[in-house]
Protein backbone atom coordinates (compact mmCIF):
# COMPACT_ATOMS: atom_id res chain seq x y z
CA UNK A 1 0.00 0.00 0.00
CA UNK A 2 1.16 3.24 -1.15
CA UNK A 3 1.43 6.58 1.18
CA UNK A 4 -0.59 9.30 -0.31
CA UNK A 5 0.64 12.17 -1.96
CA UNK A 6 2.27 14.42 0.37
CA UNK A 7 2.27 12.33 3.60
CA UNK A 8 4.69 12.46 6.16
CA UNK A 9 6.19 10.30 8.29
CA UNK A 10 8.05 10.84 11.53
CA UNK A 11 9.90 8.64 13.22
CA UNK A 12 10.75 8.97 16.71
CA UNK A 13 13.67 8.11 18.84
CA UNK A 14 13.44 7.78 22.52
CA UNK A 15 11.54 7.03 25.45
CA UNK A 16 7.94 7.43 26.32
CA UNK A 17 8.70 10.18 28.60
CA UNK A 18 10.01 12.30 25.88
CA UNK A 19 6.25 12.51 24.46
CA UNK A 20 4.91 16.40 24.97
CA UNK A 21 1.72 16.76 25.72
CA UNK A 22 -1.15 16.98 23.98
CA UNK A 23 0.73 14.99 21.07
CA UNK A 24 -0.60 12.44 18.94
CA UNK A 25 0.35 9.63 16.50
CA UNK A 26 -1.61 7.71 13.78
CA UNK A 27 -0.04 4.58 15.35
CA UNK A 28 2.54 3.09 17.80
CA UNK A 29 5.19 0.74 17.56
CA UNK A 30 7.17 -1.59 20.23
CA UNK A 31 9.06 -4.02 19.06
CA UNK A 32 10.81 -5.41 21.35
CA UNK A 33 9.90 -2.86 24.36
CA UNK A 34 7.65 -3.84 26.73
CA UNK A 35 9.72 -6.59 28.34
CA UNK A 36 12.13 -4.01 29.17
CA UNK A 37 9.54 -2.81 31.76
CA UNK A 38 9.70 -3.44 35.19
CA UNK A 39 6.39 -4.95 36.32
CA UNK A 40 5.76 -1.81 38.29
CA UNK A 41 6.88 0.77 35.96
CA UNK A 42 4.90 -0.98 32.68
CA UNK A 43 1.59 0.52 33.48
CA UNK A 44 2.50 4.06 33.48
CA UNK A 45 4.62 3.85 30.30
CA UNK A 46 1.64 2.37 28.43
CA UNK A 47 -0.90 5.23 29.88
CA UNK A 48 1.90 7.42 28.22
CA UNK A 49 1.66 5.66 24.86
CA UNK A 50 -1.91 5.22 25.00
CA UNK A 51 -2.44 8.84 25.67
CA UNK A 52 -0.46 9.54 22.20
CA UNK A 53 -2.35 7.27 20.41
CA UNK A 54 -5.44 8.81 17.99
CA UNK A 55 -8.42 6.77 18.77
CA UNK A 56 -8.72 4.83 15.94
CA UNK A 57 -4.88 4.75 15.36
CA UNK A 58 -3.02 1.06 15.66
CA UNK A 59 -0.47 -0.11 18.18
CA UNK A 60 1.64 -2.97 16.45
CA UNK A 61 3.47 -5.29 18.94
CA UNK A 62 6.19 -7.76 18.69
CA UNK A 63 7.57 -9.23 21.87
CA UNK A 64 8.38 -12.22 24.09
CA UNK A 65 5.28 -13.44 25.46
CA UNK A 66 5.28 -14.21 29.25
CA UNK A 67 6.18 -17.95 29.63
CA UNK A 68 5.74 -19.81 33.10
CA UNK A 69 7.61 -23.01 31.94
CA UNK A 70 9.58 -24.64 29.10
CA UNK A 71 12.13 -23.30 26.38
CA UNK A 72 10.94 -20.46 26.23
CA UNK A 73 11.01 -19.46 30.15
CA UNK A 74 14.48 -20.49 30.22
CA UNK A 75 15.29 -18.47 26.78
CA UNK A 76 13.67 -15.55 28.77
CA UNK A 77 15.42 -15.80 32.05
CA UNK A 78 18.93 -15.77 30.15
CA UNK A 79 17.96 -12.99 28.22
CA UNK A 80 17.20 -10.83 31.08
CA UNK A 81 20.34 -12.28 33.12
CA UNK A 82 22.68 -11.59 30.16
CA UNK A 83 21.07 -7.70 28.85
CA UNK A 84 21.43 -7.05 33.08
CA UNK A 85 24.98 -7.98 33.17
CA UNK A 86 25.77 -6.15 29.80
CA UNK A 87 23.35 -3.05 29.81
CA UNK A 88 22.23 -3.01 33.14
CA UNK A 89 18.54 -3.86 32.47
CA UNK A 90 16.67 -3.65 35.57
CA UNK A 91 13.83 -5.70 34.93
CA UNK A 92 14.39 -9.08 36.19
CA UNK A 93 11.10 -11.01 34.74
CA UNK A 94 8.72 -10.59 31.99
CA UNK A 95 5.60 -8.36 32.70
CA UNK A 96 2.29 -8.93 31.58
CA UNK A 97 2.31 -7.01 29.10
CA UNK A 98 -0.56 -8.77 27.07
CA UNK A 99 -3.25 -8.05 30.67
CA UNK A 100 -1.58 -4.33 30.25
CA UNK A 101 -2.04 -3.94 27.19
CA UNK A 102 -5.70 -5.65 27.57
CA UNK A 103 -6.56 -3.71 30.52
CA UNK A 104 -6.22 -0.33 28.18
CA UNK A 105 -9.15 -1.84 26.36
CA UNK A 106 -6.73 -2.61 23.54
CA UNK A 107 -7.51 -6.04 21.42
CA UNK A 108 -5.58 -7.92 18.85
CA UNK A 109 -7.27 -7.42 15.44
CA UNK A 110 -4.31 -9.62 14.01
CA UNK A 111 -1.71 -11.98 15.97
CA UNK A 112 1.00 -14.07 14.95
CA UNK A 113 3.28 -16.25 16.79
CA UNK A 114 7.14 -17.24 15.70
CA UNK A 115 9.53 -19.29 16.81
CA UNK A 116 7.29 -22.33 18.60
CA UNK A 117 5.56 -19.49 20.21
CA UNK A 118 8.44 -17.71 21.49
CA UNK A 119 7.61 -14.24 19.80
CA UNK A 120 4.48 -12.80 19.36
CA UNK A 121 3.38 -9.93 16.37
CA UNK A 122 0.32 -8.45 17.02
CA UNK A 123 -2.11 -5.34 15.92
CA UNK A 124 -4.42 -4.43 18.67
CA UNK A 125 -7.01 -1.37 18.44
CA UNK A 126 -9.22 -0.11 21.10
CA UNK A 127 -12.16 -2.50 21.77
CA UNK A 128 -15.75 -0.53 21.66
CA UNK A 129 -16.63 0.03 25.51
CA UNK A 130 -15.43 2.51 28.28
CA UNK A 131 -12.42 1.04 28.83
CA UNK A 132 -10.84 3.35 25.66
Amino acid sequence: MAAPPGATVELRQGTETALLPGEQFDGILTFFVLDCFTEDALPGALARLQAARRPAAPWLVTDFPPARRGWHHWLIQAMYWFFRLTIGLRARRMPPWPAALAALGLRPTWEERFYGGAIASLVLQASPGPAQ
